[in-house]
C-alpha cells in the first residue's frame, strides 16, 4: 500500500503514512541506495536503530502494515514518510480520497529526490 491514513483532527488536517519505492541503483560512490538507507540514520527507526514502520503490523487494513510491506521498509526498498495534510472538512469522501492521492503524487518525486541527495555520498571512505 502506498497510502495509509492514520487519523484526522477535529478541524482540518489528516495524518498519513506514505510509502515510496526506493530505486534499486547505486549512489555516487557505488553504494546501493537501498543499502545506504538501511545503514544511514534516515527514516523511522526502532529503539535498536533499525528501519521500522510507524504502522502496527497486521493485514494492511485498518491502519496496519503487512509483513511483506514491513520487510520492504526494513530492507530499504520502501521509504516511509509521515505527513500531515490540510483539507476542507466539508469535502466529500470521494473528493478527500482524490486529494490525498494528489498529495501523495505531488510529494513522491520531491521526497525521492531529497532522499537521493541525502544518500548521494553515503558510504564513501578513504585514507589520506
Amino acid at each position: 500500500m502506498d497510502i495509509h491514513v492514520l487519523h484526522s483532527d477535529d478541524r482540518d488536517s489528516i495524518d498519513c503514512v506514505f510509502h515510496y519505492v526506493v530505486p534499486n541503483e547505486a549512489n555516487a560512490v557505488n553504494v546501493n541506495k537501498r543499502t545506504a538507507l538501511v545503514r544511514s540514520s534516515l527514516g523511522y527507526r526502532d529503539a535498536d536503530g533499525a528501519l521500522a514502520s510507524q504502522l502496527l503490523q497486521g493485514d494492511g487494513a485498518d491502519g496496519t502494515i503487512t509483513a511483506a510491506e514491513l520487510a520492504a521498509v526494513q530492507a530499504g526498498a520502501v521509504y516511509e514518510e509521515r505527513v500531515t495534510i490540510r483539507f476542507n472538512r466539508d469535502a466529500s469522501s470521494a473528493v478527500m480520497r482524490a486529494f490525498i492521492r494528489a498529495q501523495y503524487a505531488a510529494r513522491k518525486a520531491e521526497t525521492l529526490r531529497r532522499l537521493a541527495v541525502q544518500l548521494q555520498f553515503f558510504g564513501h571512505a578513504e585514507n589520506t
